[in-house]
């Protein structure tokens, strides 16, 4: 993907007579990643076992250079669901390849946007207001992204109220 993070596409079917495929589209993924910059991911240990669960692996992304943020993606076999983990970091969400329809809706209301990065709500306003070109909003419960090109469509929930930003 266009940052470090995790890739997520949505999947199809594709059968015949004698065989089913599982079939995904590169071009119409959405990124899971971070602002800062972050290490190569490495699998994280199982604290209980030592070792990678049967059907899953946590990935682990440590900040850079400076400070000591993570992002943790815990990823099992089978499961239509993302999820990443944001310790000190500030997530960052993009559509590279195909863009966005041009509309996102927040909480259920339309908002014109681009690209999405987001900013935990503990972060001052202030520092959201001072991003040159960017476009803050706050979400309180999920964000819908839409692919015009694919007709895809992706949900983001946040767990506590998050202000997003447009770039």
């Amino acid at each position: 993907g266009p940052i470090r993070g995790v890739r997520t596409h949505a999947t199809g079917v594709k059968g015949t007579e004698t065989t089913v495929e599982q079939t995904w589209n590169p071009t119409y993924g959405l990124t899971l990643g971070c602002v800062e910059k972050v290490t190569d991911h490495v699998v994280k240990s199982d604290e209980k076992v030592g070792t990678p669960r049967m059907f899953g692996v946590d990935l682990l992304w440590t900040q850079k250079d400076v400070g000591t943020g993570s992002m943790t993606c815990p990823l099992v076999r089978g499961s239509p669901y993302v999820t990443m983990l944001y310790s000190g970091t500030h997530p960052k969400v993009v559509a590279d390849m195909i863009p966005l329809g041009g509309k996102i809706h927040v909480d259920g209301k339309p908002q014109s946007c681009a690209s999405v990065t987001t900013y935990h709500a503990e972060d001052s306003a202030a520092s959201v207001a001072t991003m040159p070109n960017m476009t803050a909003f706050k979400v309180d419960k999920e964000v819908v992204l839409t692919m015009g090109a694919s007709d895809q469509t992706w949900m983001l929930f946040v767990s506590e109220p998050t202000h997003f930003v447009c770039d």
